[in-house]
């Protein structure tokens, strides 16, 4: 059965560093952020304190954006104070050392002509720390134990989507809007199949699609993900002729609950309708995220 994850969302993240900035050290004259998810936590802790932003690229660039008053309010610092190397989470470490492998040769000679009488102290941290991790970085603010987490921003870029389930309309591309499938609307709905706009793209390969889509749609829906570049190991659909049969035995969410139900491996299920993911998650007790509300169930903490 898999574990309890952390999750957050970017509201909760906005909280998060909000609460962090009041208790971090006072003399931070500038935030770089890791690359990808570390120069969100950067901006945001920038724009709560006020301070200068960059990311670790530029900084081993020799960029020294504090030396001049290049934010409103924000003056020049030509000399003392932290530069805060910052991610969103640190589980290994590996990450965070080959960081401060890269930096450190520039402790203690951070000004732009490597001299020694202007120090600049380099600081490391991640608003979330795994505890096996927590000597790799000076500040942190939540221990996050041995929990596995992920993230509104990261979830659908993290190899941890190789053993999840995730719905598909509403999902991956645009749902369809209306009440039925068949009748006058059938044309309508053959074009959706066709046609519908993508509303991300994976990094890695989706462990399995489960949709309501009913299984005589399967050549359309395959096509659609081969023209989107969507990767996937499996492709469930609906076993039914009809959209009436489909809601005879249960409708969508209570199959969804048994597939999940009986993939013990599978880490989350990703839901478009919260109505459903509400269904699934008290049906089967399992991490379950709830797309378009960034509602997750059953998460840890």
């Amino acid at each position: 059965m898999a574990k309890p994850l952390f999750y957050r969302t970017y509201g909760q993240l906005a909280a998060d560093i909000r609460t962090w900035s009041r208790i971090l050290p006072e003399d931070i004259v500038a935030v770089a952020g890791i690359s990808r998810s570390g120069m969100i936590v950067a901006s945001m802790l920038m724009a709560e304190r006020n301070i200068h932003v960059l990311s670790t690229d530029e900084l081993a660039a020799g960029e020294r954006p504090w030396e001049k008053e290049k934010r409103r309010g924000c003056p020049a610092k030509p000399c003392g104070g932290r530069i805060l190397i910052i991610d969103d989470t640190v589980s290994s470490g590996e990450h965070m050392q080959r960081e401060r492998d890269r930096f450190c040769e520039f402790v203690g000679t951070l000004n732009a002509d490597h001299s020694l009488d202007c120090t600049w102290k380099l600081d490391y941290g991640a608003v979330y720390a795994m505890f096996n991790a927590l000597d790799k970085i000076d500040h942190f603010l939540l221990n996050v134990g041995t929990v596995d987490h992920i993230f509104e921003w990261n979830w659908h870029h993290h190899w941890f989507l190789e053993n999840c389930l995730l719905d598909m309309d509403g999902v991956l591309c645009e749902d369809w809007m209306h009440g039925t499938e068949e009748d006058h609307l059938a044309p309508a709905y053959l074009s959706h199949l066709e046609n519908a706009k993508p509303l991300m793209k994976p990094s890695f390969e989706i462990g399995e699609i489960v949709t309501g889509r009913l299984e005589k749609y399967r050549p359309q829906t395959e096509s659609w993900l081969a023209k989107n570049g969507i990767r996937y190991k499996k492709l469930t659909m609906t076993p039914f002729d009809t959209p009436a049969q489909r809601a005879l035995n249960g409708g969508s969410a209570v199959r969804k609950s048994m597939i999940y139900q009986s993939n013990p491996d599978a880490i989350m299920f990703v839901e478009s309708c919260p109505h459903q993911a509400s269904v699934i998650a008290k049906s089967t007790g399992r991490p379950v995220l709830s797309y378009q509300e960034q509602r997750f169930f059953n998460g840890a903490m």
